[in-house]
């Protein structure tokens, strides 16, 4: 639901709409929003203003890579 208010309040906002330009998490070079979503493809979805099809894409996208990843961690 983020990702959809974020897309909305870009397009309704404009060029009022900045994202946030200061270091996070001691990264200086990349934006905040591209970390905490781990790249910069959910970004981008946004300021295209692309459809929830594509969305899924975007959240599909080396899912069962990390699942596979993930499951040698897991202890249950």
């Amino acid at each position: 639901m983020g990702q959809f208010l974020c897309r909305e309040l870009y397009h309704f906002l404009g060029d009022k709409f900045e994202w946030t330009q200061k270091a996070y998490e001691y990264e200086y070079e990349k934006l905040p929003i591209d970390l905490i979503n781990g790249s910069e493809a959910i970004r981008h979805w946004v300021e295209k203003g692309l459809s929830v099809e594509e969305l899924n894409k975007l959240e599909q996208f080396n899912n069962q890579e990390f699942l596979d990843r993930r499951k040698k961690s897991l202890l249950y």
